[in-house]
């Protein structure tokens, strides 16, 4: 019998992420385990291995916002759709605070408690932005031990290659970055030019070597400009262009290209005002504009429910968050900082649509969106450069 669950999944063309097929989990452990750490291979992981080579140097670069779907639509197929080997699954929320943190750390949002652009630590009463590590009401940068934020260490720090962690130059010193990287093992860069020439004398290396590089400029382009915007597109080429200039690579050097989410594309945006929700909540709604969690006090979630039905039908669906942890939607083994860093309600948006949950935060038209679960957001590619 199919649930009224599955139900509004259908109707709504969203995918209930299945962890047991090839996800990003599986690729950043068997590159991992490659560098020296010790995860527990699965079928996923030996099926990554027909691509996914233990060469001497591996270079994982991570394209923000760059699905499978972007890829798909582009009219010029080049470089990294001609090479992708497959479609994989990234973790919900597809959110790059999130996303980023599972490839960090390795573990399933069910596992690290990280869900979004906002979070909320239910322990210290804290409403915080993720990435940028400051407390959301007074935008201060967060004045404590981080750890208490980020349960699970970044396995960057761990590794047995020599690693190197690339960020562009505006985020190499941030609290988040620190956080993924030891100071030893960072390095930033400043346009495409200077972050090839790290990796090309990275891949020259005597020493057996991983090198991490994260690009977050497709993902501001189509959040500005749509998806499938022609800006967007000359991104992804310029890319492309700057990564054919590494050929041809050493014979024991492999590129491996991802994405942490794709993107839809917006046509109305939805906007609550906590003059009125306020009284509802003990904590702000958090995750991002895809898909909300929302902290509502025992005595009043009747009347919430009923005011959120009146106020965003047809735009936002509302589910008990219980519906989402018992099919694993975050990954398997919920832990207890995960759940508590979860409200008693999660939203979803219809497709087309962005929510934003705070009338005080920026509230300009995005043009393209992601956290949610379409197939567009949730399936990125999986590409492998080498030498033929």
């Amino acid at each position: 019998m199919v649930s009224n669950f599955e139900k509004i999944f259908n109707k709504e063309s969203f995918v209930i992420p299945d962890y047991d097929k090839t996800n990003i989990v599986d690729l950043v452990r068997l590159i991992y385990n490659y560098s020296g750490m010790n995860f527990k291979e699965t079928k996923s992981m030996q099926e990554l291995k027909k691509y996914v080579l233990n060469k001497k140097h591996i270079v994982l670069i991570l394209v923000d916002g760059m699905g499978s779907d972007l890829l798909d639509n582009m009219n010029n197929k080049g470089l990294f759709y001609n090479n992708k080997k497959m479609d994989i699954q990234t973790v919900f929320p597809t959110a790059t605070g999130c996303v980023l943190t599972t490839v960090a750390t390795s573990k399933y949002p069910s596992s690290t408690g990280i869900f979004g652009w906002f979070g909320y630590n239910r322990k210290l009463c804290l409403n915080y932005y993720t990435l940028l590590t400051k407390e959301r009401q007074s935008k201060e940068d967060l004045n404590i031990d981080l750890k208490k934020i980020f349960k699970r260490p970044s396995i960057f720090n761990e590794l047995k290659r020599k690693t190197t962690v690339l960020q562009p130059n505006h985020l190499l010193d941030s609290k988040y970055t620190n956080y993924c990287a030891a100071s030893n093992i960072r390095k930033g860069y400043s346009d495409y030019d200077e972050a090839m020439d790290i990796i090309k004398k990275e891949t020259n290396s005597k020493e057996d070597t991983f090198t991490y590089l994260y690009i977050p400029y497709v993902d501001t382009l189509e959040h500005q400009n749509g998806p499938y915007s022609k800006l967007v597109y000359d991104e992804v080429e310029k890319i492309e262009k700057n990564i054919e200039k590494l050929f041809p690579l050493n014979d024991d050097t492999e590129i491996i290209v991802i994405a942490d989410h794709g993107q839809i594309p917006i046509n109305n945006v939805v906007y609550m005002d906590l003059n009125k929700y306020h009284k509802y909540f003990y904590a702000y709604p958090s995750i991002d504009m895809g898909t909300s969690t929302f902290f509502v006090k025992k005595d009043m979630i009747k009347e919430f429910e009923k005011e959120f039905h009146k106020d965003f039908d047809n735009k936002l669906i509302l589910f008990k968050k219980e519906e989402f942890i018992k099919r694993n939607m975050f990954g398997k083994k919920m832990t207890k900082y995960a759940n508590d860093s979860l409200g008693e309600y999660i939203s979803l948006c219809k497709k087309g649509y962005a929510f934003y949950s705070d009338y005080k935060e920026d509230t300009s038209f995005p043009k393209g969106n992601h956290t949610g679960l379409t197939k567009e957001e949730l399936m990125i590619p999986l590409i492998v450069l080498k030498n033929d």
